[in-house]
């Protein structure tokens, strides 16, 4: 059985990295249970990127080729 691997887009890796700091520096203040939990979930979203960008396959930079002569 093999598994597909969709690349997440680049605004959510950005999303958990600044939301795992602003549950860690700011949400603290407030509760620590809630920032730990967000810390959490934002700590997946960021792994679950990272897991997307190396499995996907390379976007193909050349698509039309010269011919050479």
């Amino acid at each position: 059985m093999s598994h597909t691997y969709i690349p997440l887009t680049t605004s959510l890796f950005v999303a958990s990295i600044i939301g795992f700091f602003i549950s860690v520096v700011y949400v603290i203040q407030f509760s620590e249970t809630w920032a730990v939990t967000f810390a959490i979930v934002f700590l997946i979203l960021f792994f679950a990127s990272m897991l997307s960008m190396a499995h996907a396959k390379p976007a193909r930079l050349d698509t039309k080729r010269k011919k050479h002569r």
